[in-house]
């Protein structure tokens, strides 16, 4: 990815992106603005990581770890529908294999 970013620079727009979209269709989903703004960071936040803990503890941290189950759903259905992609152009995944057959 060629941009004039920083490393750690792009995490507070990915913030503010997931939380912006999720409150322009929480009406459509039907939930409360903060949990619409919260769940819609972890997301977007993941997706674009490629990762499954990270952004579902980092909100956590941020917000309350009593909306943990909230950001566990949503982190595993982010990560489902990811498809590997990232925002890290050199992240590297441990091959399924790997994973599978770890002691």
């Amino acid at each position: 990815m060629n941009s004039d970013l920083t490393q750690g620079e792009e995490v507070t727009p990915l913030f503010a992106i997931g939380a912006s979209l999720s409150v322009v269709l929480k009406s459509a989903l039907g939930m409360p603005t903060e949990l619409a703004a919260m769940l819609g960071c972890a997301a977007v936040f993941g997706i674009a990581t490629n990762t499954l803990l990270a952004p579902m503890f980092i909100d956590a941290k941020v917000f309350s770890f009593a909306y943990l189950p909230y950001f566990f759903v949503m982190c595993v259905i982010a990560y489902l529908f990811n498809m590997d992609n990232s925002i890290y152009a050199l992240q590297r995944k441990a091959p399924r294999e790997t994973m599978i057959n770890a002691p």
